[in-house]
């Protein structure tokens, strides 16, 4: 049964052992959404902080938090990160997320870092400062409430570029490896040997749920900033 086809009851067909297809794209969603997921959240707490930082005070803490932001993204990600992931012997999935939020956090910050910037001279902020509220609590209680919806926005559609970014490691071979399963090492399987060329489903059916998980995060985006931001609405 293996690389056949789909039958009754198997919907995807077989895999290269010729273990049910159906049952490996379901399990290999939990490893591809946690890699997207848990890089997106983590990239969101360290921009919403340090953009909100830089944002509101200024100077010299706006200087260092920018230039550091600077130098990330004058690095080539692609190079940097293969040969950062290169260095582990074996790699997981914080190992994968590590390296993507290394290289992720500059620039959802710059998007936390403008809207504050908007936000802090607003009316409402100076009448706060003018009745003697402290800087911190201006800060956690009215500007990031009102400044955060780009970095939300911004977050939920870089959950599909972190699956997207998974699974082009475990194609160069520099990402997951079995036992673990994802989206992504499937589509490496496949390519492997010639076994997309014998059997296609093998490569379309992970690709396409890639496509459609990550299209499903930009709808969610999408609509995230309409309810959010109702002067973005058409």
């Amino acid at each position: 049964m293996s690389r056949v086809g789909p039958e009754p009851g198997h919907p995807m067909g077989f895999d290269i052992q010729g273990c049910d297809y159906w049952s490996n794209i379901v399990y290999g969603a939990r490893t591809s959404l946690e890699v997207g997921v848990y890089t997106a959240a983590i990239s969101f707490v360290i921009a919403l902080i340090a953009g909100s930082l830089a944002g509101y005070f200024g100077g010299v803490t706006d200087s260092i938090i920018s230039w550091t932001s600077n130098v990330i993204l004058g690095i080539p990600v692609g190079i940097a990160s293969l040969v950062i992931l290169y260095q582990f012997r074996s790699r997981t999935v914080w190992t994968i997320v590590f390296v993507l939020v290394l290289f992720s956090w500059a620039a959802t910050m710059r998007y936390m870092r403008s809207s504050v910037m908007q936000v802090r001279n607003l009316e409402y902020i100076q009448a706060a400062r003018g009745l003697g509220v402290g800087p911190w609590r201006i800060l956690r209680s009215h500007v990031i409430p009102n400044a955060v919806t780009p970095l939300i926005v911004m977050t939920t559609l870089s959950v599909g570029a972190g699956m997207a970014a998974e699974a082009g490691f475990s194609i160069l071979g520099v990402g997951l490896k079995l036992p673990a399963f994802s989206w992504g090492i499937q589509i490496a399987l496949a390519s492997q040997d010639g076994n997309w060329q014998i059997a296609p489903l093998l490569m379309f059916f992970p690709t396409l749920m890639l496509g459609l998980t990550t299209l499903a995060f930009v709808v969610l985006g999408e609509s995230l900033r309409d309810a959010l931001d109702p002067k973005a609405r058409r």
